[in-house]
């Protein structure tokens, strides 16, 4: 298994296990891209982008979640509410290293 996909398994299982978020969809495609995990947590809609990460070589997490990648991010979202039902949203950046810790952040 990749690192990848490895990432997004173990934020599937914090999601679910950790926080009691109700998993509703995970790789979810549209022709602007993907959404990773799509939760349902107190009537509110919580997008997750998963970013794993060895090494900054390449840079950080910020720097690979830029302006364009967040404004597709919103279009996916846009289109999944569309289809599931519109509620109050936030998206949210998890960093995941190959040691456990996964850091947070709330970006919309």
């Amino acid at each position: 298994m990749n690192f990848g996909k490895e990432c997004e398994i173990r934020a599937a299982f914090y999601a679910t296990q950790i926080l009691m978020w109700d998993l509703r969809a995970a790789n979810v495609h549209s022709r602007y891209g993907e959404i990773d995990l799509v939760c349902l947590h107190d009537g509110k809609w919580i997008f997750i982008e998963v970013k794993g990460r060895c090494s900054d070589t390449f840079g950080s997490e910020e720097e690979l979640l830029d302006y364009a990648k967040i404004h597709r991010l919103k279009k996916c979202i846009a289109l999944w509410m569309r289809k599931e039902g519109w509620r109050d949203w936030h998206l949210e950046l998890w960093e995941m290293s190959p040691d456990p810790t996964i850091q947070r952040r709330f970006l919309i």
